[in-house]
């Protein structure tokens, strides 16, 4: 009670750069599973959180704002979740919409998973091909190998073998995987040094790669490229400190929340909730003394009246 008397958490200014993530949460009402979450990214500070993510609540949120403060937003940082976009494109009419590149690489990711997959269940089991599919895939998957190790002893092949020797095995396993780990490291290599200007040149000219390569693993990872390709290419824009675009905060800040939800024993109220997520992550929130207390607590059903019956078992 004494949180909720003191704390006081209006609705904040939107900020001029805004993330838009989401939160796994019972707390979801009127549908859905996630919690919406509005972070400012120049102030890197939690701005607020709506009860869900469906384009119906965000449009409400946003038509109670003035046109005057929606229209000072400049950037708007997303995930791949269309109503997201379809919403800020209505109601935030002077910002550039980027979709955050972390998402594009766990899709592009998950794509070449798929045919590494697929090619280890085509191989005879325990082969030194399926051994190695298994075992070291992560060797394509990863720059957290020092591929010029000290060569140890290897049980399976029975000689001493470093990762680049793995390395260069695995590459020779099938025409196809090795297609589509050159891909995957091409558009990697984009997302990594490629800046805004030639974003869109070096793009197109990644989608005809992939394109031409006529892999089935990255049908879906075309369509992607194609239907979030401006967003694609803003995510290289640098406007301050030269910080690229990305969701980083809403994930760090999305971290704290989970954090938050587990040492108070998990929240049911969503009003408190917010209040003591904004006030802990957001230094523009104070507490205020007040002798008029108030609570938060929500009005539940009344139970319903029972009697307990009680056998005397002695009796029996």
């Amino acid at each position: 009670m004494y949180a909720d008397s003191f704390i006081r958490a209006p609705r904040l200014t939107l900020p001029e750069n805004l993330g838009i993530d989401e939160i796994s949460s019972s707390m979801v009402k009127y549908g859905g599973s996630y919690l919406c979450v509005f972070v400012d990214n120049n102030h890197r500070t939690l701005n607020e959180i709506l009860p869900n993510r469906s384009k119906v609540t965000l449009s409400k949120y946003f038509e109670m704002i003035p046109q005057s403060e929606r229209d000072k937003v400049k950037y708007v940082m997303i995930d791949m979740w269309e109503p997201y976009r379809d919403v800020c494109k209505k109601y935030l009419r002077h910002c550039e919409i980027a979709v955050n590149p972390f998402h594009v690489i766990q899709h592009l990711t998950e794509c070449f998973t798929r045919i590494r997959v697929g090619i280890m269940k085509q191989c005879v089991y325990d082969s030194p091909s399926y051994y190695l599919l298994k075992t070291w895939h992560k060797l394509l998957e990863t720059d957290s190998f020092d591929l010029d190790n000290e060569p140890r002893y290897n049980s399976k092949f029975r000689q001493k073998m470093n990762y680049r020797d793995l390395y260069n095995i695995l590459l020779e396993i099938s025409p196809d995987l090795k297609l589509a780990y050159e891909l995957k490291e091409l558009y990697r290599d984009f997302n990594k040094r490629c800046s805004f200007e030639e974003a869109g040149a070096q793009l197109d000219y990644l989608i005809e790669l992939f394109e031409h390569s006529k892999l089935d693993c990255y049908k879906e990872f075309i369509s992607l490229l194609k239907h979030w390709k401006p967003e694609i290419i803003n995510s290289f824009r640098r406007p301050y400190d030269d910080r690229r675009q990305s969701n980083a905060l809403a994930e760090n800040i999305n971290q704290k929340l989970r954090l938050l939800i587990e040492v108070s024993n998990g929240y049911t109220n969503l009003e408190r909730f917010r209040a003591r997520a904004l006030y802990c992550l957001n230094d523009k929130l104070f507490y205020c003394l007040t002798t008029c207390l108030y609570s938060r607590k929500r009005e539940h059903k009344k139970r319903g009246t029972y009697t307990k019956q009680i056998v005397d078992i002695l009796n029996k």
